[in-house]
């Protein structure tokens, strides 16, 4: 049985301690034992394989466009079977694929394996706003989503500590092996807690805001109304700038690193090791800064060292400097992708969540795909790429000055759930159609 404050709704806490332990694990395994374990093992995957970077800007790319197809494909199955399953699904899916990884033999084929691990770690991730929502309490909210953001870092941190070992002791073929029965290891666990706590019960009803289509020209315009806001517009952009900056500073980091500034792969491994390792607190310190100077001006604060970091990765004068930048850039990059989700969960009613957030996926997966794109075709034009990292370092300046016309979290508080419900817009225009029949008091 759930351990739940019946007065507030919310999850007992060490409801809540288990469920951010899983969640920030499920992270770990979608994000750094996927998408972002390729990266660090590329080059010796390469050497083997024989593809290009233009390759691998276009396997990168494709597995950011399973993410962006798997964010708007599950905020509407969410709504239907409810988020918790929809997470541990993904968590399954995900486990299989790392599997095929070890096994595959071409290229393309793990560029579809890739893809799907890259949609299944938006599929996990989406629902998870709105399962936080339901069973976290506001005060605690931004910490939670820091941690569960961050454990992509858990992630990245063991890949820099197993890809160096792996690769000079055994075989990358091995580190896909490893991570993926862990994997499966772990959701078997999940998957028995989860259930005791309730988060795997299926809705009583799909979501009021689920991608559905309206049943009236009224709930229609309730929709529009209540989703193309500034506030909410600006969130995408930055969503999507997020990825261009992000994704492809992460994705041809040790590729620089190994193969056009000579360094070995131990040292990349380390920085990685590095990123990780300050990621694991870094996600959970700037929520609970956000908790004390609002999300907005913490996002800014993140910005501010993403764009940093790039900077120190192009004058990069020393090995010292680039530890630097892996500091910066663990302190953002876990960061930031909780605190986009905790300031949506402020500024948006619990039905209207998931939505914003799907829809903030897909142009985070948009972004990816352009900044993945951009930067294999920026080497293969310029042969460095001192240019990608230009473009990062742009970006993040442009996401720092885009913080500054969102209003503050703590006044933009969401209307009433049945005033911004379209469900609510379709009661009162049958209300107004039918006067005659006595509304359903609301239970």
């Amino acid at each position: 049985m759930a351990n739940v404050d019946r007065g507030s709704g919310k999850a007992g806490a060490a409801a809540v301690v288990g469920l951010t332990i899983f969640f920030t694990a499920f992270i770990a395994v979608t994000y750094g034992f996927g998408i972002y374990l390729f990266p660090v093992i590329m080059s010796d995957m390469r050497a083997d394989l024989g593809f290009t970077y233009g390759d691998a800007g276009v396997i990168t790319a494709s597995a950011q466009a399973g993410f962006l197809l798997a964010a708007f494909i599950s905020a509407a199955v969410c709504a239907r079977v409810g988020g918790g399953r929809v997470v541990i699904a993904s968590v399954m899916i995900c486990a299989a694929s790392l599997l095929g990884l070890y096994v595959a033999e071409n290229i393309w084929v793990i560029g579809v394996l890739l893809t799907i691990t890259g949609g299944m770690a938006a599929s996990a991730y989406t629902p998870m706003v709105q399962v936080c929502q339901k069973f976290v309490g506001v005060r605690h909210r931004g910490k939670v989503l820091g941690l569960i953001s961050s454990g992509t870092s858990y992630g990245v941190f063991v890949n820099g500590l197993l890809a160096p070992y792996m690769i000079q002791n055994a075989h990358w073929r091995e580190i896909w092996l490893t991570v993926g029965i862990g994997t499966a290891g772990m959701v078997v666990l999940a998957t028995v807690y989860l259930a005791m706590i309730g988060v795997l019960r299926r809705p009583a009803r799909p979501a009021s805001i689920g991608l559905g289509v309206p049943r009236t020209p009224v709930a229609l315009w309730w929709r529009m109304r209540s989703l193309f806001k500034r506030k909410i517009l600006i969130l995408w952009l930055m969503m999507f700038l997020s990825g261009v900056a992000c994704i492809s500073f992460q994705t041809y980091f040790s590729a620089y690193l190994r193969d056009e500034l000579g360094y070995s792969v131990t040292l990349a491994g380390n920085l990685w090791t590095v990123i990780g390792f300050v990621g694991m607190g870094g996600g959970f310190a700037m929520g609970a800064l956000a908790d004390l100077i609002t999300i907005r001006a913490t996002m800014a604060v993140t910005y501010a060292l993403l764009g940093l970091s790039s900077l120190l990765v192009l004058i990069h004068p020393d090995v010292m400097t680039l530890y630097g930048a892996a500091v910066a850039f663990g302190l953002a990059f876990y960061a930031i992708f909780g605190l986009n989700p905790a300031y949506i969960s402020r500024v948006t009613t619990e039905s209207q969540s998931t939505l914003v957030f799907g829809i903030g996926n897909i142009f985070l997966g948009l972004g990816s795909v352009v900044g993945n794109l951009a930067g294999g075709r920026l080497k293969v034009a310029t042969e460095t790429f001192e240019w990608t990292y230009i473009l990062v370092t742009g970006v993040a300046l442009l996401l720092f000055l885009l913080t500054l016309p969102l209003p503050d979290e703590r006044r933009a508080a969401p209307p009433a759930e049945d005033e911004a419900s379209p469900d609510a817009a379709d009661a009162c225009a049958e209300a107004a159609e039918c006067p005659q029949v006595d509304p359903v008091p609301a239970q």
